[in-house]
Order: structure tokens, then C-alpha cells, then sequence
């Protein structure tokens, strides 16, 4: 643990896999914010051990800022706790944090999702979601950036095609994850191929000022301080 992540910067980011940690990095340095370490635990189930570790490290007592971002994986059963569900897991991790747990308290505030809570440690918590849904992921705030684009239909047409021009509007089941299909097969579109979110980023295809990005634009300059 302290081999993998070592506390370089008294503000830390930690997310989900590499590509969310290099788009991270893109979006504070588009907002002109340095001062931030991203690191990422490479899978949602690595949440536990890395933070948990975390914790334990001396430097641990600098960190004035601790952000958590993670997606909002469907709940099959319940898709409308989704995202509490998201929470509720990272919430119950940092409170193994007895500095944390002074701050957080012992019970779950819903209303702290997706903002910051300022304090000695100011602690902040985005729960990655499709607009307009209770679950989701990254990809699907760069595919909102990007729909009714021709390109867009032109995806939706290919994966029709894929699944024999299904005209049912649950094609789409048929895909374990069809926001990455969708996004690898638009990155394809382009005049150049872009193999990741994050190497789009780099060529501006989406950028953290469009209004698809509002939401996640504001936690991350939350980063600067209470205004």
C-alpha cells in the first residue's frame, strides 16, 4: 500500500481506473487547478484497501482535502438507490477514519452527495450518474456531451445492425456495457481514433466547460476552497 500511493500533495482526488484518473488530471488542469494528487485504485472493490491504507500513512494528518469520485453502478433490483448505494459505501469507508468521522458524523446526509463538506479536512463525494437517472458512469456524461451529434446516430445504427437491425428498444440489453460500447464506437467515428475518454480529452472532443460536465465542473473546483 504505502509502495503504491504515496502522499506527494495535501489535496487528494482518488477515482475509480487509469482513464478517469488521466481525464481528472486534464479537466483540473483546464480549470487551472495544481495543486490536486489523483490517484486511482484501478476498481470500484479497491475503494476499501486503498483508502483504508491511506489512513494509516503519517502525511495522512497533512491532507486537507480528501475527494472521492466513483460511478453509480445499476442496482438491477432497486435502480433508484443506485447512487445512495454509491455513497453509502464510500461514506462507511472514510468513517474508518476517526478524523473523518468527526467531520462526517456517524449518519448518512444524502444531501452531501456531489458536494463538499468544509472543515480541517474538507471531505467531498461525487457519485457519477446518467443525466436524468439515479445510476451511471463517466462515460455516460461524455456521451450526453456528444448526443444528437451525427455521429450518435450513426453508433445507434451500428449497434442496431450488430444485433440484426433489432427494431426492440431494449437492443441495448444485449450489450454488458453498452455506455463503453457506445463511446468506443463514436471515439472510432472520428477523423482520428481516439482509444480512450482520456486521450479524447487531450484532442478537446469533450472539455470540462460544457454544459454536460456542470455538475462535476463545480466538485472539482470545489477543490479551490469554500467561496
Amino acid at each position: 500500500m504505502e509502495e503504491r500511493i504515496k502522499i506527494k500533495k495535501n489535496k487528494l482526488l482518488f477515482t475509480e481506473g487509469k482513464d478517469d484518473k488521466a481525464l481528472f488530471e486534464k479537466f483540473l488542469d483546464d480549470l487551472n487547478i495544481s495543486d490536486v494528487q489523483v490517484e486511482a485504485v484501478n476498481g470500484i472493490p479497491y475503494f476499501i484497501e486503498i483508502l483504508s491504507g491511506i489512513f494509516k500513512l503519517p502525511k495522512f494528518s497533512n491532507v486537507v482535502f480528501l475527494g472521492i469520485i466513483r460511478d453509480a453502478e445499476k442496482n438491477e433490483d432497486n435502480p433508484q438507490d443506485s447512487a445512495k448505494n454509491a455513497y453509502t459505501s464510500i461514506f462507511n469507508i472514510l468513517k474508518k477514519s476517526k478524523r473523518i468521522e468527526r467531520i462526517l458524523g456517524r449518519r448518512i446526509n444524502y444531501r452531501n452527495m456531489n458536494t463538499w463538506i468544509y472543515n480541517t479536512i474538507s471531505i467531498g463525494i461525487f457519485i457519477t450518474c446518467k443525466p436524468g437517472c439515479n445510476y451511471g458512469m463517466l462515460e455516460d456524461l461524455c456521451l450526453n456531451h456528444v448526443q444528437g451529434t451525427m455521429e450518435m446516430r450513426c453508433v445507434e445504427k451500428f449497434l442496431r445492425c450488430v444485433r440484426g437491425n433489432s427494431s426492440e428498444e431494449n437492443y441495448l440489453d444485449y450489450f454488458k456495457n453498452p455506455s463503453k460500447n457506445k463511446i468506443l464506437a463514436y471515439l472510432a467515428s472520428q477523423e482520428k481514433v481516439h482509444g480512450s475518454i482520456c486521450v479524447a480529452a487531450d484532442r478537446n472532443i469533450w472539455t470540462i466547460n460544457d454544459p454536460s460536465f456542470n455538475k462535476l465542473k463545480n466538485f472539482l473546483e470545489g477543490f479551490r476552497g469554500s467561496q
